[in-house]
């Protein structure tokens, strides 16, 4: 499942992964509020979540919904956001995974299958944020030791 309030994206995502055969996209929605519904609906595997969306409830907010309410749904962030609090929120929130969107599309499809596995992908250009916090014990999966 996709959910992203960009329609370019949102479709690109979709045409991408599902080029690569082995992924059903079963629906996308524009914006987290129709989260609960779709999710009853389409009962997917894995959310291909936005963290920077308009309305009442952001990415963050929603990927913590999701974590709690169907907790066999995986959540992969996919963001354009370079803020780092962002980054810590979504993984704190319960996100397997967190891919920029100007990373190559196979690291996309890396993530989701990951994800649909139970395991995690971190986009590389993000990765040292993820392990200074973890270090710190700031993310959930313990501390890091020297």
């Amino acid at each position: 499942m996709l959910v992203d309030d960009h329609r370019v994206v949102s479709r690109g995502v979709h045409s991408s992964l599902e080029s690569f055969g082995d992924l059903s996209v079963v629906g996308v929605t524009a914006n987290a509020e129709e989260l609960p519904q779709r999710l009853d609906e389409w009962l997917p595997d894995v959310v291909v979540m936005d963290l920077l969306m308009p309305g009442g409830m952001d990415g963050v907010k929603a990927t913590r919904r999701v974590r709690q309410r169907w907790p066999r749904t995986q959540v992969v962030a996919l963001t354009a956001s370079t803020d780092d609090a962002r980054l810590v929120g979504a993984l704190r929130a319960g996100a397997i995974g967190y891919v920029r969107k100007d990373a190559e599309p196979e690291l996309l499809l890396a993530a989701v299958c990951a994800a649909a596995r139970g395991q995690s992908t971190i986009d590389p250009t993000v990765a040292s944020t993820v392990l200074q916090e973890m270090a710190r014990g700031g993310l959930p999966g313990g501390e890091l030791t020297e």
